[in-house]
C-alpha cells in the first residue's frame, strides 16, 4: 500500500533520488519490488527502506519553508485546504473514487 492505495504489478511509482520505476512483484507482507533503470529494488509496505520513505505515486512537491513561522503555518494550512478542495471536486465529478479510509491529506 502507498497512501491508502493498493500497489499492483505494473504500477508506475516514483523513487526519491532515482525517478520513475515499475512495480514487478508484490509479497504477502505488502513489500514490493520496483524495476529502476535495469536494477530491481525491494521496498517495505508503504514504500520504505529502513525508516525512510522512498516511494511515492509521483514526484513529491517539496516547498522550501520560509524563516517566518507564521508565514509557514499559513502556507501549510492553505496547501492542505487546496488539496482537500481539489479531491472533493474530483470525487464529485467521479474522476477519483470516494475515500473509504480516514486518509490524511498533505501536512
Amino acid at each position: 500500500m502507498l497512501d491508502n492505495e493498493e500497489v499492483n504489478i505494473g504500477d508506475a511509482v516514483f523513487v526519491l533520488g532515482l525517478g520513475y520505476g515499475t512495480v514487478t512483484s508484490i509479497s504477502a507482507d505488502g513489500s514490493f519490488r520496483v524495476k529502476l533503470k535495469g536494477a530491481v529494488q525491494e521496498f517495505r509496505n508503504g514504500g520504505y527502506i529502513g525508516s525512510v520513505r522512498k516511494v511515492f505515486w509521483h514526484d513529491p512537491v517539496f516547498i522550501v519553508p520560509p524563516k517566518n513561522a507564521s508565514l509557514w503555518a499559513t502556507v501549510k494550512e492553505q496547501t492542505k485546504y487546496n488539496y482537500d478542495l481539489i479531491r472533493k471536486i474530483l470525487r464529485a465529478g467521479g474522476v477519483i473514487p470516494e475515500d473509504t479510509s480516514n486518509e490524511s491529506s498533505a501536512e
